[in-house]
């Protein structure tokens, strides 16, 4: 249940030690496995700002090859936000920055996360146009 917590403590150990790279290296692919497993581990706790935060900091620090965020990342922010009251909005802003980004190869999960994200807001006709989207691009259901 609090497994976010060892996480955290390893990765605040790692950041005190003065070892954490500000920018993404061969070497530093382990860190940002770490924080992509301490987001993961705030997502499922529910702890969603903790996670936001943490995933402002991977953004800022560029802990990622290519500079591009993991879509695991995504997926789990996006999920733990879309399944929230207070953050749906932010799930679709995740969203939109994965389309502008192009980075990442949309797949179902992603749009299914969206969409869960606009159920949640009650914004039926931009779930509906999602949907329109998985069907144009031919993605299995």
């Amino acid at each position: 249940k609090y497994h976010w917590r060892r996480a955290m403590q390893l990765l605040d150990f790692l950041c005190d030690d003065h070892s954490m790279p500000n920018e993404f290296t061969d070497n530093s692919i382990t860190i940002a496995m770490l924080y992509n497993n301490v987001i993961t581990s705030f997502a499922k706790a529910g702890e969603i700002s903790k996670a936001m935060q943490l995933f402002t900091d991977m953004c800022q620090r560029r802990i990622a090859s290519n500079n591009s965020i993991p879509i695991t990342t995504y997926h789990a922010l996006m999920s733990a936000c879309a399944s929230s009251d207070r953050y749906w909005k932010d799930a679709l802003k995740l969203f939109e920055e994965c389309t502008t980004n192009n980075s990442h190869e949309l797949d179902v999960y992603t749009y299914t996360i969206a969409i869960r994200a606009c159920a949640r807001g009650r914004k039926v006709s931009r779930a509906l146009a999602l949907l329109q989207e998985v069907k144009d691009k031919d993605l299995p259901l």
